[in-house]
């Protein structure tokens, strides 16, 4: 056989999550990119909202476009004490904060309740990762959407996994 059921595992998301891609076309990369995620965050998706980055400067950097842009936001990273990250997650959990912008340390083993939705400011490299983020929301027989800023380079994850929902 030809197939690759041996390696293969099944990831299962929530029947209740809505999945959105939002692609971002050649040339809208970068500042063009932020503002797509602003207008997200003003007219779409303003309460409960995780949004995930690759990396700590970027969700530092749109901590402070959010800020000047009166979108109450925490972060959640690796360059916070864990008294800073406990914090982040309180005021999230309280709704003193409407958006949380993380990396992956906050993909994991979180459960955080009440989440709406899941922003993917792009798109991960392994559908591992991605099904663990999007995980945050539609919890416990709750709905919940997942939202992804894609790019042509970035439709295909790299898996050997089928995903069922």
């Amino acid at each position: 056989m030809g197939s690759n059921s041996s390696n293969a595992r099944d990831l299962e998301v929530a029947p209740r999550l809505e999945q959105e891609f939002v692609r971002v076309r050649s040339g809208n990369e970068g500042v063009n990119r932020e503002a797509m995620l602003l207008a997200l965050l003003t007219r779409t998706f303003s309460t409960q909202a995780i949004v995930f980055f690759d990396t700590k400067a970027k969700a530092h950097r749109m901590m402070v476009l959010c800020g000047l842009c009166g979108i109450q936001g925490a972060e959640l990273h690796g360059n916070l004490t864990q008294a800073q990250r406990l914090e982040a997650l309180e005021q999230f959990r309280k709704g003193e904060v409407d958006i949380l912008l993380a990396t992956d340390l906050a993909a994991r083993g979180l459960d955080i309740s009440r989440v709406e939705t899941v922003i993917n400011f792009e798109m991960p490299n392994q559908i591992e990762t991605y099904i663990h983020r999007i995980g945050r929301t539609a919890r416990a027989g709750r709905g919940g959407r997942s939202c992804t800023l894609i790019d042509r380079k970035s439709t295909r994850l790299n898996s050997s996994h089928t995903v069922i929902s």
